[in-house]
């Protein structure tokens, strides 16, 4: 989809949290976290609590990723530990609920869900573009 639809300009693609299961607060605020010290370390993190879920609920082995990315570790966990993006997180939660979300991943083109396949999300920016 990024290949198809967004490096050749046609859609933008926008990531939103969606707090669906547990943990998932937790791994949100270490990705925004992390995006605060470098933007792609947000999808580094990101990857990196798909592939191993259980690292966002081990301070250690959060700390290690952090460290082997590269990001300042007490930076990073003092972030995580005040709850700096926590207000905009529930936020965009609340709004993807009040949107029909209930579950991931879910895409939109223009406020309408677009599908999951790359198939439908295409129809869907084409129908969408003028």
């Amino acid at each position: 989809m990024i290949a198809a639809l967004v490096q050749t300009g046609q859609a933008r693609f926008e990531y939103r949290h969606y707090l669906g299961h547990f943990g998932s607060e937790a791994a949100a605020s270490a990705m925004e976290c992390a995006a605060d010290q470098r933007d792609s370390a947000f999808w580094q993190v990101h990857d990196e609590l798909m592939v191993r879920p259980g690292t966002v609920r081990d301070e250690s082995r959060l700390t290690a990723f952090a460290a082997e990315i590269g990001l300042d570790t007490e930076q990073f966990i003092s972030c995580i530990d005040d709850r700096i993006h926590i207000d905009r997180i529930r936020a965009e939660h609340n709004a993807a609920r009040a949107a029909g979300v209930r579950l991931t991943p879910t895409i939109f083109v223009n406020e309408s869900s677009a599908g999951i396949t790359l198939g439908s999300i295409t129809r869907a920016v084409e129908a969408a573009t003028p």
